[in-house]
């Protein structure tokens, strides 16, 4: 094996340690942009804010899209596998800053409060297609 000599050349290492050149547009941008403004957070919020959304509908008296909206994401919200995929309930609150496990039971407890609710189901009479007629008195 022949022996190699080491081309590294002491004159040049000082630019090794140069800063780089970036131009006054990319200094500003990475400056303004803030964390909130990152596309991924952006979606990160909107998914959390729809999950609130969803879980904000009384199942039992909502339509069936809604329904399965509600439980969908209180099964999101709730599922066993936690952090294994990139948009999971877990991740979403880690990367946006918030403690999980107190967001998860904030989340079940307001859920839950339709669970005992007295008006588990509107009866005919009380649905929209069956309005009552209001009586006005004419003078």
């Amino acid at each position: 094996m022949a022996y190699t000599p080491n081309e590294f050349n002491y004159q040049d290492s000082g630019k090794l340690f140069e800063p780089d050149t970036v131009l006054p547009a990319q200094y500003y941008a990475t400056i303004q942009k803030g964390h909130q403004q990152d596309p991924e957070r952006r979606l990160m919020i909107a998914v959390l804010e729809d999950v609130v959304a969803c879980l904000s509908v009384n199942p039992k008296q909502c339509s069936r899209r809604q329904r399965l909206d509600f439980y969908s994401a209180h099964y999101w919200v709730n599922a066993p596998t936690q952090g294994e995929w990139i948009f999971s309930f877990h991740n979403i609150c880690e990367t946006l800053g918030f403690d999980p496990e107190y967001l998860r039971r904030g989340l079940n407890r307001w859920a839950k409060r339709y669970e005992n609710s007295s008006a588990a189901r509107r009866s005919s009479r009380e649905s929209p297609r069956y309005k009552p007629l209001r009586l006005r008195a004419v003078f």
